[in-house]
């Protein structure tokens, strides 16, 4: 349906760039596009088998930590951490970080900005979806 909505937005099929593609390579490519987003926000530390407690390091400053949230005994299900004694996104906490070292910087993806065991959590969800 989304697919069909932005075909619409742009003229339609027939219309200017649309004439040589298919419907069905655009369709594939809206379903490529989508289940690429949803890979990127849907992270979370159970993906990659952390659990609550765990420490994290910002991948710039090895010495700035934080530590996966959570409640005992159950799964850890989101991406909270807790940075400085408050709990937020691992997002967040990235951002923070970033700023407190001296960089000017708007929207970072947390699991490009944390590493367990020396290795960015970005990496090690693609490890395990490969």
């Amino acid at each position: 349906m989304l697919v069909l909505v932005f075909i619409d937005s742009v003229g339609g099929i027939g219309d200017h760039i649309w004439d040589d593609i298919s419907f069905a390579s655009i369709m594939v490519l809206a379903l490529l596009a989508w289940l690429h987003h949803w890979r990127l926000d849907h992270f979370s530390f159970a993906l990659i088998g952390l659990e609550e407690g765990e420490v994290l390091r910002f991948s710039k400053h090895s010495e700035v930590t934080c530590v996966v949230a959570g409640r005992k005994g159950e799964q850890v299900k989101g991406q909270r951490v807790v940075f400085e004694g408050r709990e937020m996104s691992l997002s967040a906490a990235g951002r923070r970080a970033y700023r407190q070292h001296g960089y000017e910087i708007g929207r970072v993806r947390g699991s490009m900005c944390w590493e367990h065991d020396g290795r960015l959590l970005a990496d090690l969800l693609q490890e395990i979806e490969s």
